[in-house]
């Protein structure tokens, strides 16, 4: 037997709580003592608090968990109905952590007022390339990690490694406005002159061989740091390119300097913008 208190930590339910049940009837005690009047739970009465506190989480009153839990309702029905409620505060939890992260963007680039000239910018002009390009209209992140996921065991299987062509892989982002989803965005992975053919991909798509130009002048930028941040670096870089009497590009390349082709994580990744310039 259990004295309340200790039943009370086993099932993460207060005592207030328990004499609570208690007396509407919805969790009797297995045992009271009749001169003391403490009440004792049992091991086997754990099943039924979880039940309840589960069917309360899910936003029915008392008076309906009594009925259900009289019902028996069976465990997989619970289950599932657990499992869907933990879907959706799993989506509030991520919109909520989306809304945090814009809150923060907003309060930084208010903070760049007064170091936006600070800036390392570099002006140069890049090379043309020869390259296997996949471009896609992805949905999120996910469908960029999907495209990654499968392209480098293809790449393993034609022994091809972008490094080794003297051009570092990079990535073009399309855009006329800002876009939250369904991004415009072409993998370009440099080949050398004598590679021939395409390099299909089992759902993605196919990387075939395109000339890409050069850039006669672009402002360039590079960061090291978290792969998520590109966004905010872009803006950054941006607002320089506007503030310095530049037109706004359509596209900009993101170029791996250092990434997954080294096999590093998230946050050792360098990245280098490359934005075309163009004056207004």
């Amino acid at each position: 037997m259990l004295k309340i208190g200790e039943f009370s930590r086993l099932s993460q339910v207060t005592v207030k709580t328990l004499h609570h049940y208690d007396d509407i009837r919805l969790l009797k005690p297995a045992h009271v003592d009749r001169s003391t009047g403490h009440r004792f739970y049992t091991l086997e009465q754990l099943p039924r608090i979880h039940r309840i506190m589960a069917l309360k989480e899910l936003g029915l009153s008392l008076e309906q968990i009594a009925r259900m839990i009289h019902e028996e309702l069976p465990t997989e029905r619970l289950r599932g109905m657990l499992t869907l409620k933990e879907a959706e505060a799993q989506q509030r939890i991520e919109e909520e952590m989306a809304r945090l992260a814009r809150i923060k963007f907003h309060i930084r680039q208010i903070d760049m007022e007064a170091t936006m000239s600070q800036l390392d910018i570099r002006i140069k002009s890049i090379e043309p390339v020869r390259a296997l390009t996949l471009r896609i209209l992805a949905k999120d992140h996910g469908d960029i990690v999907s495209v990654g996921m499968e392209m480098f065991p293809v790449l393993e299987q034609h022994n091809l490694n972008p490094m080794k062509t003297g051009n570092t892989p990079f990535q073009i982002v399309y855009a006329k406005e800002y876009a939250q989803e369904n991004v415009d965005f072409e993998f370009v992975l440099p080949v050398s002159d004598t590679w021939q053919g395409d390099m299909p991909l089992d759902t993605a798509g196919t990387f075939t061989v395109r000339e890409v130009p050069g850039i006669p002048e672009a402002a360039t930028y590079i960061y090291t740091g978290n792969i998520d941040d590109i966004d905010e670096n872009l803006v950054n870089v941006e607002r320089w390119v506007a503030t310095n009497g530049y037109k706004l590009s359509d596209e900009v390349r993101m170029v791996m300097l250092r990434g997954p082709f080294h096999r590093l994580p998230y946050d050792e990744w360098m990245m280098e913008i490359q934005y075309p310039l163009e004056k207004a």
